[in-house]
């Protein structure tokens, strides 16, 4: 049996992550490891954190890369304020990092590389010891932790702290599957399916599979049709098996939301991406590009449409749609 790639353990006490690469990996792992750090590091509002690199190899240019862009957008925002990364004695592994840290420079925190693992939580704590191999005080983190799994850890240790008992962090008991019932279909082919929830007024775009530059400017077009007949204010748009987008289209779809939206009764929107990092960081580009236009909506990104559901079904003083 294959070893599993990353481990991840949470302090609530310290607001500390401990991060262990186990083995060298492929670059859809590494990506996907990656997005998982930033989940729980944003989610768990992290302010310190230790990843061990020694065993992972060296990750390649294009993940370099990719891993710079994705940090510079996941923690414009974030509550981190050190981390520390452990790497091998190979030259090529501290190149790569100082490669990474150049890229993403400007980062609102402060970066360390050590050798060893007691010299990353010398720096991490200042000098105070803390074992992240020891059981008390840490709670393992599932590698394919979501957003509101990960939110709604946070609150209920945070609850359990303060004595209190917690439903999903706000107060209120989401069921998502009873929303999911009154759905009425409003337009489908063998690429794209857009329908409405009659009960709450959400509208869902999802790809059937990933489609001609024609194919995706029709889906989108239907889905702003409806979207403006309907007076939507809650969207998802599931992309897990659209691919990545060309730059032709990319551009187009940015004009036609600014359109579109700035014109609507947009209030949420909720993406639901698939593992690829490149397909995360198309998504959360050209959401960052619209909302240059002062266009004011929530947006989030999910991994699993009900995670979406969940977030999209909140009631308006939910603490989440105040972040």
């Amino acid at each position: 049996m294959k070893q599993t790639f990353l481990t991840l353990k949470y302090s609530p006490s310290k607001n500390y992550l401990f991060v262990n690469w186990n083995r060298a990996v492929s670059s859809s792992e590494y990506r996907q490891g990656i997005r998982s750090i930033a989940t729980c590091v944003v989610s768990l509002k992290v302010q310190l954190i230790l990843l061990d690199f020694s065993k992972i190899g060296t990750p390649s240019e294009q993940d370099q890369l990719c891993t710079a862009n994705f940090l510079k957008l996941a923690m414009k925002n974030t509550s981190l304020k050190r981390s520390a990364r452990v790497l091998s004695f190979e030259e090529s592994q501290w190149l790569a990092y100082w490669q990474i840290v150049w890229q993403a420079k400007e980062l609102p925190y402060e970066t360390g590389a050590f050798k060893t693992r007691e010299e990353a939580q010398a720096w991490l704590f200042d000098g105070q010891e803390i074992n992240a191999d020891a059981p008390d005080n840490f709670i393992s983190v599932p590698l394919d932790i979501s957003i509101t799994a990960a939110t709604r850890m946070f609150s209920n240790v945070a609850a359990c702290e303060e004595g209190k008992e917690t439903g999903n962090g706000n107060g209120v008991t989401i069921d998502v599957k009873d929303q999911k019932k009154s759905v009425q279909e409003l337009y489908k082919t063998n690429y794209v399916s857009i329908s409405l929830s009659k009960k709450k007024d959400i509208l869902t775009t999802k790809w059937l599979r990933q489609v001609t530059s024609s194919e995706y400017r029709q889906g989108i077009e239907e889905t702003g049709r409806h979207m403006l007949a309907h007076n939507i204010e809650k969207l998802m748009v599931n992309n897990q098996k659209l691919g990545i987008l060309t730059m032709s289209d990319q551009n187009w779809l940015q004009k036609f939301s600014i359109e579109v939206i700035s014109t609507s009764n947009l209030k949420r929107l909720a993406i639901v991406s698939s593992h690829d990092m490149l397909q995360q960081l198309t998504d959360e580009t050209l959401d960052h590009k619209v909302k240059q236009a002062d266009i004011d909506f929530h947006t989030r990104y999910f991994l699993f449409e009900d995670e979406g559901w969940e977030w999209l079904l909140l009631p308006e003083q939910a603490t989440e749609l105040k972040q």
